[in-house]
């Protein structure tokens, strides 16, 4: 025998508990995968969220970082001319070059090295070496850190040649590259790149500055 119940064909046999059972195995099986669908939107929202977290976090930085950045590059000592009461008369400029002052086999690099950026730099090594084969490298000393204050700072520096007696030799083109390489105050390190021309009379040219990131923090 059979007989309906809320619309539902009911055998005879089973009885109204077991038919409430059923109903409510197959309400809390749908209920639970309701439960589970908004769970997966809610696990996706929230990476979503992370996601869209951690990409303004490296704006953030890197916002941070474009303005306290800091640009070091080589440029031209500046001579203070004063007279017998050491009043500065004037300021020449003194050209990046290379120098003999004790007439031996001892040549120097002398260059200023200027800070353009808006943040302090810390020097740790300046280079020059030749843009073709075979590649020499004729500076590549650095006796310590140098710190640059920013805006603007400068540090006036000689550095002796890796090699003493050898010389870049001169050239219309600019056959050797110079490297500055720094980093900040956050500990990113940067390089600097210019091209370096050399006249008859060892006096040099800087060309074409590049600054490149060389390294950075772990995000």
């Amino acid at each position: 025998m059979t007989a309906a119940f809320l619309g539902i064909t009911v055998d005879s046999e089973i009885n109204l508990g077991d038919l409430i059972v059923g109903l409510g195995t197959g309400l809390l099986a749908g209920f639970t995968g309701w439960l589970a669908y908004q769970t997966r939107k809610a696990v996706g929202y929230t990476k979503r969220s992370v996601a869209a977290s951690e990409q303004e976090i490296k704006l953030a930085r890197q916002n941070i970082e474009a303005q306290d950045r800091p640009f070091v590059i080589p440029t031209r000592q500046m001579e203070r001319i004063k007279d017998v009461n050491h009043t500065l008369i004037r300021e020449e400029p003194i050209p990046i070059r290379f120098i003999n002052p004790e007439q031996r086999d001892h040549w120097r690099f002398q260059v200023r090295l200027w800070n353009m950026g808006k943040g302090p730099a810390v020097v740790t090594g300046i280079f020059i070496t030749e843009r073709v084969p075979p590649r020499r490298q004729v500076l590549a000393e650095l006796d310590g850190e140098i710190a640059i204050h920013a805006p603007h700072g400068v540090s006036d520096r000689h550095f002796d040649l890796t090699t003493p007696t050898q010389l870049p030799e001169p050239s219309e083109d600019a056959l050797w590259r110079l490297r500055i390489a720094y980093r900040d105050a956050t500990g990113v390190e940067y390089e600097t790149t210019s091209l370096l021309q050399v006249s008859d009379d060892l006096t040099c040219s800087c060309i074409d500055f590049r600054q490149s990131r060389t390294a950075q923090l772990p995000s």
